[in-house]
């Protein structure tokens, strides 16, 4: 299994209330309870956590949030940043004399420096802060939503001006990088998923995608341009799978939390954003050192969202038992609603009793971390009051979902629409009669993402089309993380470093996976898998577990095939727009386009079992698929979707 803060096993999944959560230290361990300041107790209302672009501009309670961030990065112990980021991966150590499940948790830590920062303000500003300290919750960002800046501004300025209670300073960023502490830091076998990369154990602060020669060493800079341009090279594809996810209802919890289920997941949607921030060679791109990138808690924090939305969309389903495979903290077992969430623990009565112990009893389950209720907070989609029945709550989901991803036609066109081009007076995009042959044209002369902008997903109501192109991939679980790069024709020359890089690019998909080894521990019995052979955990393929007292590699003991849905109506819809390639989106048109120019495809990262980069991912199988869809014509609902069915297209490795 990956060992990272949601491992998108159904189990996993469950964390999200409980790692951005809060931790409150009784005597010597440390329980998961979260803020009760702000919280209603007889409504159940509580506060927002607020996109981070919002709560950039919110005041008071961003100043509090960047001042505490910047004394929780700098503060030593169990409750410091590192110790807390290092749940997730390396130093792959134990924490609180527990060996963790992959996780972190950070908001009670946060709340409690932002209530003594408040303290400190003068006289005349006192009650502005500390009101802002009741309601005060960590931000997350929505990179689904195309309105926003691929990078959120506020996390790729290395300096920043607030307001400190010893009044206006221009301060270091705390979410701009994190500046490591005591070197050399020596850290047990020590690679990055498959490669030795020994450089980033002497970094001094975390990167975001380095380009590629020096700067991919020790001495590698941050590179928020490029972040920037990746992601906005991605966002109709993460707008896209982002609301299809969430619009497709009656889906098992276990589905939709990992993509060894399901084509389509949240953990698709979760791995893109990690490499597309990271880069090869970026802290983000890495499970065992992502969590030390500030950004990484804010894209989390919205994987938390997410959830939270979906559950209120499905109230009725949750995580069924399945094999759970090995991690660095714990031997293959069954997950269900039961098992031990370590290292965090509960509260016990009274602040006493289990609050030292290593029973499982003393530790959260996904039954106890199931709603945001439990830990004080909730998001701006999901207003589940009291006295709001289930029915009344999934109704206003789905508007909220609706008016963020997918704008019905009848709302879009019925006041002053800011994008004049709607499915309403573009349908010739899509139904042309396709009468002549596909024109040829030098696939690499011509930039074909000239209109794969972010607006595109709004001005084209990507959402809400009547058809939808994907390409459907399945392939063994991997050993390392890396990107398929997929191409209208012939791959560039040169492997682009980045999607917003080729010129002929169709789509891109991303794995984020580790065979990071432990320090040595024996692990119980493994108990044997389960019958189907499959599950929604990614692990190793080795079947055999490791032997008492050797390093156990993250995710050994099950078989797995990974399965996604990567969109392909974006870049199609690009080439009706900017090229003579393609008339329409009719299948007709598709179908004659892609025989007569077979979708390629290369690896970029990963390596193969000799240890070369490019490997050619033996098992990989693809398709192209089309689906009907129905529009929604009214913000309360959602689109009805057909089913999937193949198109005849040449696929193959490039």
């Amino acid at each position: 299994m990956r060992n990272k803060l949601l491992t998108f096993t159904p189990l996993a999944l469950s964390f999200s209330a409980t790692i951005f959560s809060g931790l409150i230290q009784h005597n010597i361990a440390t329980a998961v309870t979260g803020i009760r300041a702000g919280v209603d107790n007889y409504t159940d209302a509580r506060p927002f956590r607020t996109e981070i672009n919002d709560f950039a501009k919110s005041g008071a309670a961003f100043d509090l949030y960047i001042q505490a961030l910047m004394t929780f990065q700098n503060q030593s112990g169990d409750t410091g940043y590192f110790e807390i980021a290092g749940i997730h991966g390396y130093p792959l150590d134990t924490w609180q004399g527990v060996k963790p499940l992959p996780g972190a948790s950070n908001e009670q830590i946060l709340w409690d420096l932002v209530g003594s920062i408040a303290m400190q303000y003068p006289y005349d500003q006192l009650s502005t802060y500390l009101d802002a300290v009741d309601t005060w919750r960590i931000p997350y960002w929505d990179w689904a939503d195309s309105t926003n800046s691929p990078i959120p501004p506020v996390v790729a300025t290395p300096e920043i001006s607030i307001n400190t209670f010893s009044g206006w300073q221009t301060v270091k960023n705390p979410l701009y990088t994190y500046r490591f502490p005591d070197y050399p830091r020596n850290i047990p076998n020590m690679t990055v998923e498959g490669y030795n990369y020994e450089y980033m154990e002497d970094r001094l602060f975390t990167i975001r995608q380095p380009t590629t020669g020096t700067d991919v060493g020790v001495n590698g800079t941050q590179n928020n341009t490029r972040a920037y341009e990746t992601v906005a090279a991605g966002t109709a594809s993460l707008h896209q799978m982002t609301y299809q996810l969430l619009s497709s209802t009656s889906v098992p919890f276990n589905n939709f939390a990992t993509d060894a289920n399901h084509a389509l997941s949240i953990e698709q949607i979760h791995d893109q954003i990690h490499d597309w921030v990271g880069g090869l060679g970026g802290h983000m791109y890495y499970i065992t050192w992502s969590a030390f990138d500030p950004i990484f808690w804010l894209h989390h924090a919205n994987i938390d969202r997410l959830f939270a939305i979906w559950q209120a969309l499905n109230p009725d389903t949750y995580i069924t038992p399945q094999m759970n495979p090995a991690t660095f903290a714990s031997p293959v077992a069954e997950g269900n609603v039961d098992t031990p969430l370590y290292p965090f623990r509960k509260a016990s009565l009274f602040g006493s009793g289990n609050d030292n112990s290593t029973a499982p009893s003393a530790f959260h389950t996904p039954s106890t971390v199931r709603s945001t209720k439990t830990f004080g907070y909730t998001y701006p989609e999901v207003v589940d009051w009291k006295n709001v029945s289930a029915s009344d709550l999934r109704a206003a989901v789905i508007a909220k979902v609706n008016k963020l991803y997918n704008t019905p036609t009848s709302v879009n066109s019925s006041g002053s629409d800011p994008h004049p081009t709607t499915l309403s007076n573009s349908t010739t995009l899509f139904n042309k009669r396709f009468t002549s042959p596909v024109k040829t044209q030098n696939l690499h002369s011509k930039p074909k993402r000239t209109t794969l902008t972010p607006s595109i997903t709004t001005t084209y109501q990507l959402n809400n089309l009547p058809t939808q192109y994907i390409l459907n991939l399945s392939l063994p679980l991997q050993s390392s993380s890396l990107t398929l790069n997929f191409y209208l024709g012939a791959p560039p020359p040169a492997l682009a470093p980045s999607p917003s890089d080729a010129s002929n690019l169709l789509a891109a998909h991303s794995i984020f996976s580790s065979t990071t080894q432990s320090p040595p521990f024996s692990p119980p019995p493994i108990p044997p898998a389960s019958p189907s052979g499959t599950g929604p955990f990614r692990n190793l393929t080795d079947p055999v577990p490791a032997p008492a007292g050797s390093g156990l590699g993250l995710g050994l003991g099950l078989n797995l095939t990974l399965h996604a849905q990567v969109p392909l109506t974006a870049s199609l819809l690009s080439l009706v727009l900017s090229s003579d390639l393609l008339e329409d989106l009719s299948l007709p048109a598709v179908e004659a386009l892609l025989q007569s120019e077979c979708v390629t495809w290369r690896v970029r990262g990963g390596k193969d079992a000799n240890g070369e980069e490019g490997m050619s991912l033996e098992g990989l199988m693809v398709q192209v698929l089309q689906r009907d869809v129905v529009p929604t014509t009214e913000v309360g609902e959602f689109p009805g979707y057909g089913e999937w069915r193949e198109v005849g297209a040449c696929v193959r490795a490039g």
